[in-house]
């Protein structure tokens, strides 16, 4: 995945109704840097969010068929992916955790 600009502006950056199309950015320009916007830490939640999921993927599939691989499976077949939470993520650390520490025994 790849997204399409870090920071592109038309017109003012700081201002997105002053051109035609609204800026893409997900960060804004100040004096010796940049600082982030609320797009920005969406993004970024989303890489993560993708990335945890993915960690316990990893992990089902080294815990083969194993019962807890079995029931980490259901727990991902009920989380609705696009609303992840931090409870979310806290569970989903969790069920990671409980395979890297019973699922290989």
């Amino acid at each position: 995945m790849m997204h399409y600009a870090y920071r592109h502006g038309f017109d003012h950056v700081w201002n997105d109704f002053d051109g035609v199309r609204r800026d893409h950015s997900f960060v804004l320009p100040v004096k010796g840097g940049l600082i982030d916007t609320i797009a920005w830490e969406g993004f970024r939640e989303g890489v993560d969010d993708t990335r945890y999921v993915a960690a316990l993927q990893g992990e089902i599939k080294k815990a083969r068929r194993s019962n807890l691989a079995k029931q980490a499976k259901e727990f991902l077949r009920e989380i609705h992916l696009a609303a992840i939470t931090d409870e979310v993520r806290a569970k989903i650390v969790d069920e990671i955790l409980r395979l890297r520490t019973d699922g290989r025994n």
